[in-house]
């Protein structure tokens, strides 16, 4: 007699996932030159710092006089913070950008903000 409960459908592996992210990404952007590539997926991903300085530099215009409520409570993106570095893509200029995932936190580390973001190449370092 079958089971009068439906199996459920077994979830795609991380790996199947990140497959498919890829082909997302990259589906539209044929390699036409492969022995000059124009884009490298990172396999598997590296753990990275990511300098957030970098990649959103800070307003020249604020003042360290903002309110301690709105430092305490809004997102920071200074210093560094440790991430994954998922591929590299070249541009017309030869130089390379990465993408990289990465948790920015808020001023009192209480809230935090799951990331992925194409930053320029100096805003990564191995760890």
């Amino acid at each position: 007699m079958a089971s009068p409960h439906p199996t459920a459908p077994t979830p795609p592996t991380l790996a199947l996932i990140i497959e498919r992210m890829f082909d997302d990404l990259f589906g539209d952007w044929p390699e036409a030159f492969p022995d000059t590539p124009a884009r490298i997926r990172v396999r598997p991903p590296l753990p990275v710092d990511v300098d957030l300085g970098a990649i959103l530099p800070a307003d020249p215009h604020a003042t360290r006089s903002t309110i301690l409520r709105i430092r305490a409570a809004c997102l920071d993106l200074t210093g560094t913070t440790p991430g994954q570095l998922l591929a590299w893509v070249r541009l017309t200029d030869a130089t390379w950008i990465a993408l990289v995932e990465f948790t920015a936190t808020t001023g009192n580390r209480r809230g935090h903000l799951p990331m992925r973001q194409w930053v320029p190449a100096r805003a990564v370092r191995p760890q």
